[in-house]
């Protein structure tokens, strides 16, 4: 009993302790900071690959009235960095895509969540993300043999024949 009163109180200090403290929104600068202006494009960039109608995550954060509908949610999991999901430690190695945000990215979009996340002028939008239909692994193997740097998916070539069987899309 007491070593688990121990191991209970250790925990709980080390949460109190923790580096992923929230992030100050108002170190981004004095402009406004809108949805259409500036935060959708950190979106682009970093989550929409999975976070997109069609695809694994569990909604989309394509335009405002999604992203909107999902802002505290959103802040929290950029201010923990639980996402975008991207484990591997900074100099650690060189990959293609990385997907992890910039603190200036983490706190442009807390700022925004803090502001009232407003959507901002229509004109401000930029042109919707294109992605290329289905998935492929073969096209990250590729770019890694070419280019040096190395995929996540990739890295671990030897799976490859693994992935095509268990996804009936690749052949």
């Amino acid at each position: 009993m007491r070593r688990t009163t121990l191991v209970i109180a250790l925990l709980v200090s080390a949460c109190q302790t923790s580096p992923n403290t929230p992030l100050r929104p108002e170190a981004v600068g004095d402009g406004p900071v809108t949805f259409n202006k500036q935060v959708v494009r950190v979106f682009q960039r970093n989550c929409q690959t999975c976070h997109r109608p069609g695809e694994v995550a569990p909604f989309s954060l394509t335009n405002y009235k999604d992203a909107h509908a999902r802002r505290d949610d959103i802040r929290e999991a950029v201010e923990s960095r639980y996402m975008p999901p991207w484990k591997a430690v900074p100099g650690h190695g060189e990959f293609a895509d990385v997907r992890r945000l910039s603190e200036d990215e983490i706190r442009l979009v807390a700022r925004w969540v803090a502001d009232g996340a407003p959507e901002g002028e229509p004109r401000d939008l930029p042109s919707p993300r294109r992605f290329p239909p289905g998935w492929d692994a073969r096209h990250a193997v590729g770019r890694a043999r070419a280019g040096g740097a190395v995929h996540g998916a990739a890295a671990h070539e030897r799976h490859l024949p693994l992935l095509r069987r268990a996804h009936p899309d690749s052949r």
